[in-house]
């Protein structure tokens, strides 16, 4: 499934160019923006940390930010489908 901005703005009702901002590394998500993005694509948060066979270990705080790095590989993948 691919997905644009414009999509996965309306899905998880965070701005279509905060979501690039995230992207680009100048802007990371909060806890509950995590949460709406894992929601809006019904998967559980610690499988958008997924890499290959890997699954990171679960947050330690609702005040956890997500590293920017992290995100912007996530949504490289996403728009490569």
């Amino acid at each position: 499934m691919q997905l644009g901005y414009s999509e996965l703005a309306k899905l998880t009702h965070i701005p279509a160019q905060d979501l690039a901002a995230v992207e680009d590394g100048h802007r990371q998500l909060t806890h509950a923006e995590l949460q709406s993005l894992s929601n809006a694509l019904d998967v559980s948060v610690d499988v958008l940390f997924q890499e290959e066979d890997e699954v990171a270990p679960p947050a330690q705080s609702d005040s956890v930010l997500i590293p920017v790095d992290q995100l912007a590989a996530l949504l490289d993948q996403m728009k490569k489908g």
